[in-house]
């Protein structure tokens, strides 16, 4: 058998994108596929009920895709209508306001076939503020290769998770069975739609493949989009407790409260900027009080006396940092 055939069997793929509201940056997220060295076998194209001219601007890549348009149902719903109209053994995940970098099926393609024993990859990404035209490579490269040893993967995610190394879901690259097997994505997740699924597929294979090359821009300063709206910590308390739940059941607990109590301590880290977030912080140290130290529970106490000055500053220290420049990853800006 002629080895491109052979190839294209192994790793046929197809690109899901999703879109509401994005208008201004969906030409840009389609001609990002339409550009990839190695192309997909479909382009799915979901528009969740947007609102503004974003079918308009679809339509000029008509011929080059299988355009959807349904109600609005949220991240999850559309992902999973992309998901279930691939026929390929494989499925990539591109938000409709950001983009892929000219290689990234490529050198996912390179990686499956080199680790055929894995059932997903990602990568890492560049990190971007258009606005401010500020952009950061989201893990050196440098640093992934210290994780990585010689390897090309990491044995667990959740792990590779504590570390930083949670990937996004522009790089993330699936097998379509493992897709389904793991449930889909699960509708009416208002939070973190996307770490849901991929904790749900660790617990059933935690090795995952990771690019050391980033491979994908994501827009940081994109507010209306169909993934970025919902902050309510009532939200991430249900999120972490169903899935302290799931590790339990899948005898994985011990791997998933590291990672859990990681995105805790990044949630509250960023409430700590607005003084309005008390209240909610104390619920996340109380619903969790055993994933922490007591030596962070008693700092974030502190912390917690007086909100208003806690949130100055927070806001000085980070404005500070800028101006310095002395973080290397570009991060959103806090609203005050």
């Amino acid at each position: 058998m002629d080895l491109s055939l052979r190839d294209s069997k192994i790793f046929s793929v197809t690109a899901v994108i999703t879109a509401y509201n994005n208008a201004q940056y969906i030409g840009r997220a389609i001609e990002s596929v339409l550009n990839q060295t190695y192309k997909p076998e479909k382009i799915i194209v979901i528009n969740d009920g947007s609102t503004d001219n974003t079918e308009e601007a679809i339509a000029l890549f008509k011929h080059n895709i299988l355009y959807i348009h349904q109600k609005n149902c949220g991240a999850s719903g559309a992902r999973n209508c992309g998901i279930l109209k691939a026929t390929s053994t494989w499925i990539a995940f591109l938000d409709g306001d950001d983009e892929w970098l000219p290689d990234h099926l490529e050198r996912s393609r390179c990686l499956i076939k080199e680790n055929p024993h894995l059932h997903w990859t990602t990568g890492n990404f560049i990190t971007c503020l258009a606005k401010d035209n500020r952009s950061s490579v989201k893990k050196s490269i440098s640093s992934v290769h210290q994780h990585l040893g010689q390897k090309a993967y990491f044995d667990d995610y959740f792990s590779a998770c504590v570390n930083d190394f949670w990937g996004h879901t522009n790089t993330m690259i699936v097998q379509k069975e493992t897709l389904i097997e793991a449930g889909l994505f699960k509708v009416g997740q208002l939070i973190a739609n996307d770490l849901d699924m991929w904790f749900r597929i660790a617990y059933l294979y935690p090795s995952i493949g990771y690019n050391p090359t980033p491979t994908a821009i994501y827009y940081l300063d994109i507010d209306d989009s169909i993934s970025k709206k919902y902050k309510q910590s009532d939200h991430k308390q249900v999120l972490i407790a169903n899935h302290l739940a799931l590790a339990k059941k899948q005898n994985r607990l011990a791997a998933f409260e590291p990672c859990a109590s990681k995105m805790l301590k990044r949630w509250i880290r960023s409430m700590l900027f607005d003084k309005h977030k008390s209240a909610e912080i104390k619920i996340l140290l109380k619903a969790f009080s055993n994933l922490y130290t007591w030596y962070y529970k008693l700092s974030i106490k502190c912390l917690l006396i007086h909100p208003p000055t806690t949130g100055k500053a927070c806001h000085g220290i980070s404005a500070i940092i800028r101006k310095l420049n002395l973080r290397r990853e570009v991060v959103k800006k806090h609203s005050s």
